[in-house]
């Protein structure tokens, strides 16, 4: 049996998003009354109020009935548009970036034409090991184990295919193969989302059950904050925090960052999520410091269009109900493990992709 809040089953996108704020806003809380940090009673409020208000479009969004035949090619024109710019400005080479689509875009077709007549599974497999491979042969080292090595592939392609590839493969049989090459990869997200899809596969799959989830959920949260200062412990950073307090710091941080957003003089048009590797500007504006900052899902989209972000998110809940109803298990997944993800990242550009790549391939299998 479901669990259901108005209709709402607890791998629906929304108490998806929701769960996912949720947890951020009450981590960053229970660091508030550890540590007590001085903060502004009104700001924190105030941003309540800006996510409750996308968290609203997003479930309205979740309501509407897509209509696809009118949409669905200029998905696939948008998605090729988008790999072969964010390649180009990565790789600054016109050919790779247009072989990195031609990749991608065949994957997806191969996906449509033949996932009944070959096994993904051990293909994906394949390329993520390979992938990972190849990655640490080109930098000489494991990334979890090398700060250096770890930031220079922040946007490495062999990174983004072996990640991609192995959360595939994982959900299946290969989830342990698959979990030890992404903790070596040495980025938490990836983790985070591999775990988050494999749980909801088998929820689907009624292999699990709601008390089950919550356990691996605690479990899950806890091996991320251990994985987070094994990370720290080979860069330059000295942190007098536990792994759980260091959990706790990244929530707050999150909505502290999030705050700076929402009191910004200015919009920015889609700087940040419209541009490849756009969130290094938050940091540099916030901060002066040009780096990734997570800012919460609709960090991003609050930076640049303000309070009219809102119908990019009521946009995003219309695809994200399409890719829940009309994607099978493993694709769908794989999104919620994404979506997930980005309640702490924020949205971006590499979302993007992966948002039009699952709704592309989704409103094919419903055909």
């Amino acid at each position: 049996m479901r669990l259901e809040i108005t209709n709402i089953k607890i791998d629906h996108p929304f108490f998806i998003v929701f769960i996912g704020h949720l947890i951020l806003f009450l981590f960053a809380f229970l660091y508030m009354i550890m540590f007590k940090p001085p903060y502004d009673i009104q700001n924190f409020i105030k941003v309540i109020l800006v996510v409750l208000g996308y968290l609203i479009a997003f479930y309205l969004g979740t309501r509407y009935n897509l209509k696809i035949k009118k949409i669905l090619m200029l998905a696939l024109f948008i998605l090729s548009i988008l790999i072969t710019y964010g390649s180009y400005a990565i790789t600054d080479n016109i050919f790779l970036s247009f072989l990195y689509a031609i990749f991608v875009l065949g994957i997806l077709e191969g996906y449509l034409r033949y996932r009944d007549k070959i096994n993904f599974n051990n293909l994906f497999l394949f390329i993520g090991i390979a992938s990972f491979l190849l990655l640490v042969s080109i930098k000489k080292g494991i990334p979890l184990f090398n700060y250096n090595i770890r930031m220079s592939i922040v946007s490495d392609p062999l990174r983004l295919i072996s990640s991609g590839a192995l959360t595939y493969a994982g959900i299946g049989k290969y989830f342990l193969i698959a979990f030890v090459i992404l903790v070596l990869l040495g980025y938490k997200v990836h983790v985070l989302i591999l775990c988050v899809s494999y749980l909801i596969y088998k929820y689907r799959k009624k292999s699990l059950n709601v008390r089950q989830m919550v356990i691996f959920g605690i479990l899950l949260i806890l091996f991320i904050g251990f994985m987070g200062k094994v990370i720290l412990a080979s860069s330059n950073q000295a942190w007098k925090l536990n792994f759980m307090e260091l959990i706790l710091y990244r929530a707050y941080f999150d909505i502290m960052v999030l705050e700076k957003i929402v009191n910004y003089p200015e919009i920015l048009l889609g700087k940040i999520t419209f541009v490849p590797n756009g969130e290094r500007l938050i940091g540099k504006l916030l901060f002066n410091y040009s780096h990734n900052i997570t800012s919460t899902m609709f960090g991003p989209l609050y930076f640049d269009f303000g309070v009219f972000g809102v119908v990019f998110a009521f946009i995003l809940g219309m695809m994200s109900k399409l890719i829940y109803e009309k994607g099978d298990d493993k694709i769908y997944s794989i999104y919620a493990g994404v979506l997930l993800a980005m309640c702490e990242i924020g949205i971006n550009y590499g979302f993007l992709i992966v948002l039009l790549a699952l709704f592309y391939v989704s409103s094919r299998l419903r055909k």
